[in-house]
């Protein structure tokens, strides 16, 4: 599959709760017609052909396709665009003018404190892996 043209969701395949959230997709969207894929699993060169980096994927969930990137809460109302009813309806709500500051300040909260989240895991705390990234440097 082409990584540059297909349409991918990109998430944090170390956290666990992004690993829950991206296996629900999965199941509610049995038919469709893109990838999850964790972000640790793509190189360099993979996501330079998608028009990102390596900082961008670290720093939010992402959605790419032939005609959009997207990251964060427009990422999600993207993905739920693709799912099977009533997923498109969320997706439509979430990407309302009016709706959309509120997505996007719910986004930021949860990606925030999703280590309090269930099927959160201890690579779901991003304080702990800045402190880890920041020793390992040293």
């Amino acid at each position: 599959m082409d990584s540059a043209r297909s349409s991918t969701l990109i998430y944090d395949g170390e956290c666990g709760f992004c690993q829950r959230a991206a296996q629900w997709l999965i199941r509610r969207s049995p038919h469709a017609d893109y990838r999850l894929i964790g972000s640790q699993e793509l190189s360099d060169e993979e996501l330079v052909t998608m028009g990102l980096n390596r900082h961008d994927v670290e720093s939010a969930l992402w959605w790419v396709d032939v005609n959009t990137i997207a990251a964060g809460a427009p990422a999600i109302a993207a993905v739920l665009g693709r799912g099977s009813f009533p997923l498109p309806i969320l997706g439509a709500v979430l990407s309302l003018p009016a709706v959309r500051p509120v997505a996007a300040l719910l986004y930021r909260i949860v990606a925030r404190y999703r280590h309090l989240l269930p099927g959160a895991t201890q690579s779901c705390d991003l304080r702990g892996r800045q402190r880890d990234d920041a020793a390992s440097a040293t």
